[in-house]
C-alpha cells in the first residue's frame, strides 16, 4: 500500500513539475510577444493544456497498437487450447510466444500462479494491466469457461476473434478515412 501511495505522490509530482513549467514557458512566451503580463497570463494558462494533449495522444497511440495484437494474441490461445494444454497453461505460454509488447504481463501471470494466487484474480491483473474493452471480453470468456469447465473456450474465442478482426479493420479503415479528411481539409 505504502509503495503503491509513494507512486503516487511522485507522479503527481511530476505532474505539477510539467504544469508549472509548461505554464511558466507560456507565460514567459506570451509576455516576450506582447510585452504584457496579462497576455502572458493567458498564453501560461492555455499552455496548461499542453501535457494533456500529449498524455491523450499517447493513450490513442497505445490503444492503437493493442487493438493490432489482439488478433494474433487470440490466435495464440485457440491453438493452445486446441492443442490440449489447459488455460493457465495457455496463458502462461503467451509469455513465451505471445506478441513481444506483451509478454511481460503474461509471464507476470505464470509467476502469480506459481505464488499460489487464484486465477479469477491473477486474470484480473490481466484486466486491469490492459484496461481495454477487448481483453476484458477475452478474460470474461476465459474466467467464465474455467468456472464451468466448459469445452466450447476454443470455439467461443475463436468468434470472437473474427469479431475483433472486423471490429479492428473498421476502426483503421475509419482512422484512415478521417485522417485523410484533415489532410484534404488541410489543403484547402
Amino acid at each position: 500500500m505504502r509503495i503503491k501511495l509513494n507512486l503516487k505522490l511522485r507522479k503527481s509530482g511530476n505532474n505539477l513539475i510539467a504544469l508549472s513549467a509548461c505554464f511558466l514557458v507560456g507565460n514567459f512566451i506570451g509576455d516576450l510577444l506582447s510585452g504584457t503580463s496579462t497576455i502572458g497570463m493567458a498564453f501560461g494558462t492555455i499552455s496548461l493544456l499542453i501535457p494533456k494533449i500529449i498524455a491523450e495522444r499517447r493513450k490513442d497511440r497505445n490503444l492503437r497498437k493493442l487493438q493490432k495484437l489482439w488478433p494474433e494474441i487470440l490466435d495464440h490461445l485457440i491453438s493452445g487450447l486446441n492443442s490440449g494444454l489447459s488455460l493457465a497453461q495457455t496463458i502462461v505460454s503467451l509469455g513465451n510466444r505471445g506478441p513481444i509488447q506483451t509478454r511481460e504481463i503474461f509471464m507476470q501471470f505464470g509467476v502469480n500462479l506459481k505464488s499460489g494466487m487464484n486465477f479469477g484474480q491473477a486474470l484480473g491483473i490481466i484486466k486491469n494491466y490492459f484496461a481495454d474493452p477487448i481483453a476484458d471480453q477475452i478474460c470474461e470468456v476465459i474466467d467464465f469457461a474455467k468456472s464451468t469447465g466448459s469445452r466450447d473456450c476454443a470455439l467461443t474465442l475463436r468468434t470472437l476473434s473474427t469479431y475483433v478482426r472486423n471490429d479492428s479493420n473498421i476502426a483503421i479503415y475509419t482512422f484512415n478515412r478521417l485522417d485523410a479528411s484533415i489532410n484534404l481539409r488541410r489543403e484547402f
